[in-house]
């Protein structure tokens, strides 16, 4: 928040605090209360310095106020919150910690000023104290999903991956949000783990677990394959990978390399082609190319015919790439200058292309991410579009 914001912001609360205390009755500059002016001398001195923007002494002459009641509670809330959207989170801490701790507040208000400490604490960076308070407010009052969608997100950030499934089942029956899709993430960070750290059963069993809760979890397949295959059950990892174009077809190139290397090492390449075929050729052209040009390769033949003309009839990024590899250079050596120099060329445009992107945000990483690293969206991030399309101008 600009400055020049805030100050249209701390005027009001000034005139409104200086109005609360002269207002109210037994308190000084209400009638019957000229006994004493010194607290209504503080207040006003509070009110120049808001109006002055001089936090800390406005910060001083709040807290020296005595009681509180419903107008003074909104204030220091009010204030607390300006403070932290300012950046000032130990302005902002002083305040609502004043409110916690000797204010005298209704249920409603005590929630209120906890939650407001706790985004306080979340944004200082002291965790520990912020997920203490949002877990108290998740059990009770007005806040509870607020809080809970604060634990999820503390969970996800410490990679707490148990602790976000707990949090975001309560959050799915407070909020009556669908959240099985997340969860399911949440039990492939775990299956993830465990792979990594090879203890296989415990990754299959948590993919297959991850799949319970979301059955469309593409995730959860790929995962399945490759602790299958790690495992040496290749068929296997054959059948959950051929579920993953069911689950949704932009995924299919993630599983080529896999499959394909099963399928070799169990001797069903024809039943691999066949698979590739049929699926919907608009979205797999590249994928059955690459597929039957490296059998090619295999078999001692240059498949660069085939790829050439695989290219002319569909342009895409991948088939052109993979041309790229495997034309061979023209006799006459100035030719074969051109074309190392044209190649290098479409190289390095095929190498800068777009290999995922965020359906979410636009974001476009080089790497397939579950929670895109922009937005946080699970599940968003999906192999892009590798057609050549011509530059509009």
């Amino acid at each position: 928040m600009s400055d020049s914001v805030a100050a249209w912001l701390i005027l009001p609360l000034g005139i409104a605090l200086g109005w609360y205390i002269r207002g109210r009755p037994g308190r000084p500059g209400s009638p019957g209360a000229a006994d004493d002016d010194r607290p209504t001398a503080e207040a006003m001195a509070g009110m120049s310095h808001l109006v002055a923007d001089d936090p800390d002494q406005a910060l001083a002459a709040l807290l020296r106020v005595g009681e509180f009641d419903s107008q003074a509670v909104e204030l220091h809330l009010t204030l607390g919150a300006l403070f932290r959207k300012r950046g000032e989170v130990d302005r902002a801490l002083r305040v609502h910690e004043a409110l916690v701790e000797r204010a005298p507040l209704r249920p409603d208000q005590f929630d209120r000023a906890r939650y407001e400490l706790a985004l306080d604490y979340l944004k200082a960076g002291m965790i520990d104290r912020a997920e203490t308070l949002f877990e108290a407010l998740s059990q009770r009052g007005l806040h509870v999903t607020s809080a809970l969608e604060s634990l999820v997100s503390i969970h996800e950030q410490s990679h707490e991956w148990r602790r976000a499934i707990d949090a975001s089942r309560r959050l799915q029956a407070v909020a009556a949000q669908p959240r099985q899709a997340i969860t399911a993430q949440y039990y492939c960070e775990l299956a993830d783990e465990a792979r990594r750290a090879k203890n296989l059963d415990e990754a299959q069993r948590l993919a297959l677990r991850a799949l319970d809760e979301e059955a469309g979890c593409v995730r959860a397949n790929l995962l399945l394959g490759s602790v299958l295959e790690a495992k040496g059950d290749r068929l296997g990892a054959i059948k959950a990978l051929r579920r993953v174009p069911e689950q949704d077809l932009r995924y299919i190139p993630e599983i080529v390399e896999p499959l394909l290397r099963c399928s070799e090492a169990e001797h069903q390449l024809p039943e691999f082609l066949e698979f590739l075929r049929e699926l919907d050729a608009e979205d797999t052209v590249s994928v059955s190319v690459l597929a039957q040009a490296r059998l090619l390769r295999e078999t001692g033949s240059n498949p660069a015919r085939f790829l050439a003309e695989s290219f002319a009839a569909n342009p895409r990024w991948a088939l052109l790439e993979e041309l790229l590899k495997v034309i061979e250079p023209p006799q006459d050596e100035s030719m074969a200058l051109a074309m190392n120099t044209l190649q290098e060329a479409l190289r390095i445009a095929a190498s800068a292309r777009t290999r995922y992107r965020c359906t979410s945000c636009g974001l476009a990483p080089g790497l397939l991410f579950w929670q895109c690293p922009s937005c946080k969206q699970w599940g968003s991030v999906v192999p892009a579009d590798d057609r050549l399309t011509p530059v509009k101008t």
